[in-house]
């Protein structure tokens, strides 16, 4: 039904955290009722795809942040730590 084109699209929008009525206008999508069941489902191709996006824009930040902090960025140290205990409790 969405093609490895849409799917990635979505993907990188997960990464960006737009929320399904943004990712619906950007991807042209016409069957919205249809999109939004799939999108708030996590076990669909388009739930996936999007969760996909999400978890690979966390770990580039949580990477980022880890080195930082390794480097002696006390903020950064921080600002993971915070990320870290937020993950858990999601």
């Amino acid at each position: 039904m969405y093609s490895e084109e849409t799917l990635k699209q979505l993907s990188n929008l997960g990464a960006l955290g737009y929320s399904c009525e943004k990712c619906m206008n950007v991807l042209d999508i016409e069957d919205e009722k249809a999109f939004t069941k799939d999108f708030n489902n996590p076990t669909s191709v388009v739930g996936k795809a999007y969760q996909k996006g999400v978890d690979k824009a966390d770990y580039a930040i949580d990477s980022k942040l880890f080195q930082k902090a390794r480097e002696g960025d006390l903020k950064a140290l921080e600002k993971y730590e915070q990320r870290k205990h937020e993950q858990k409790h999601r």
